[in-house]
């Protein structure tokens, strides 16, 4: 890894990507820092490393969420539901950037941590989760809304074995290692509960969708590990 100086906030750069929807997202936005989540009740990983993905999770009671995760040999599929009971929208990164950058409904994050779980996840990291170069600022997610009183739902699948997709260029050290075989895995969608007024929306499979330059009011909801 370069030795330059880390930084904490980041802006996302238009060139890094050439689709549509990315570089709406890369060259509207601009520098941002994140913000602390609310007070968690609790966090999945004691001792994370750096760029571990080891989000707080937080008892909303305006949220309610269920997930459950099924494998197979090939496999593992994740259904997850949402329901907003709060009386302000929420914003759920639904659209994730693949490999090269693109945002589609079927990317996610898997991130080994520290305590032997998987984490598959749709969710942000941020140069507060990850310090790393400016250079290396990853696209953002593009954040659905769902509105007081109403539910989304999807499913997607991660394809086996596991490899490690992490927004970030990490090397050995920032994270775990990927096991040969893992025992446990986990789900954890991100709920951002506003978004700053430089926010800009854009249109990904006939949904209007949001990128912001700044994630804020970020919180977790997360299942409990579950063997493999």
């Amino acid at each position: 890894m370069a030795s330059a100086p880390h930084s904490r906030c980041s802006p996302y750069s238009a060139s890094a990507r050439q689709t549509t929807a990315t570089a709406l997202a890369f060259t509207l936005l601009t520098a941002g820092c994140r913000t602390p989540p609310p007070t968690p009740t609790a966090s999945p990983t004691p001792n994370p490393l750096p760029c571990e993905a080891a989000p707080s999770t937080i008892d909303d009671p305006g949220i309610e969420f269920s997930a459950a995760l099924t494998s197979t040999t090939q496999r593992i599929t994740v259904e997850y539901r949402v329901t907003n009971h709060s009386t302000f929208p929420v914003y759920l990164p639904v659209f994730m950037p693949d490999v090269k950058g693109n945002p589609t409904r079927a990317s996610y994050n898997t991130i080994p941590r520290s305590d032997g779980t998987v984490e598959i996840s749709k969710r942000s990291i941020g140069f507060d989760d990850c310090p790393m170069l400016l250079y290396q600022a990853p696209p953002s997610p593009l954040f659905l809304p769902l509105g007081p009183e109403s539910t989304f739902a999807e499913t997607f699948t991660v394809a086996m074995p596991l490899r490690t997709r992490h927004p970030f260029p990490v090397e050995p050290g920032d994270i775990a290692p990927m096991p040969d075989h893992p025992e446990t895995v986990m789900f954890c969608l991100g709920i951002m509960r506003s978004l700053e007024p430089r926010a800009i929306t854009a249109t990904m499979e006939g949904e209007t969708v949001y990128a912001a330059s700044a994630v804020t009011d970020e919180s977790f909801e997360c299942t409990d590990p579950q063997p493999l």
